[in-house]
């Protein structure tokens, strides 16, 4: 009687087709990973881009122009919007209600500025760039007035702004009175240092007053 089973190289064989199988499904996977992680990645960044610009644009769509400053009887320490820092920075003042006969009075300046600690661009807290102390990498928008500064949103992933003023479309009309709103962000995904994942979001804000 012949005893039945498999030759070395019907298992060879069978193992190598085992082990390509896998190698495949090993690929496959990791793709997979990878582009679900990516995926998350953008829509942090988007989600903060948006929610700095929705909170940048609440209140700067107040700021007073010189439509306003340019007005007889606008108080001497009236200033109209002001883009500063080759446009890392916006000063300006909105109008507040208040007590007694005037409706409203002005607020103190306010300012919107880029808090920016990653002087390598590589989305990494590196040897000397924790200016602050907090050993975190910050990379956000800081809202300041009367020496008081609070972070716009809780988005800590945003690598640059531009502020721009922007002329009146409307005819004969050349007073500043729109700003145009670039943000980028960035953030790491994957293991290790991972690779980085960037977005962009732009916004004309018209001014209202």
């Amino acid at each position: 009687m012949k005893s039945q089973g498999y030759s070395l190289v019907e298992v060879m064989m069978a193992s190598s087709v085992l082990g390509v199988v896998s190698l495949l499904g090993f690929v496959v996977l990791m793709s997979s990973t990878e582009s679900a992680q990516l995926t998350t990645a953008k829509v942090d960044v988007q989600n903060n881009l948006r929610d700095t610009m929705s909170v940048i644009t609440s209140e700067l769509r107040e700021a007073v122009t010189t439509e306003t400053t340019e007005l007889t009887g606008a108080p001497e320490d009236l200033a109209a919007v002001l883009v500063e820092g080759g446009g890392l920075n916006i000063i300006f003042q909105v109008p507040e209600p208040t007590a007694g006969e005037a409706l409203f009075s002005y607020s103190t300046p306010i300012s919107f500025t880029l808090e920016y600690e990653d002087e390598n661009g590589n989305g990494r807290l590196d040897d000397g760039e924790d200016s602050n102390g907090d050993g975190v990498l910050t990379r956000r928008i800081v809202r300041i007035q009367d020496g008081a500064t609070t972070a716009v949103a809780s988005a800590n992933s945003l690598d640059s702004v531009l502020f721009t003023l922007v002329e009146n479309q409307a005819a004969g009309n050349t007073n500043l009175t729109t700003v145009n709103i670039v943000l980028t962000g960035s953030k790491r995904y994957g293991p290790g240092d991972g690779k980085l994942v960037r977005s962009e979001m732009e916004a004309d804000i018209r001014l209202v007053n």
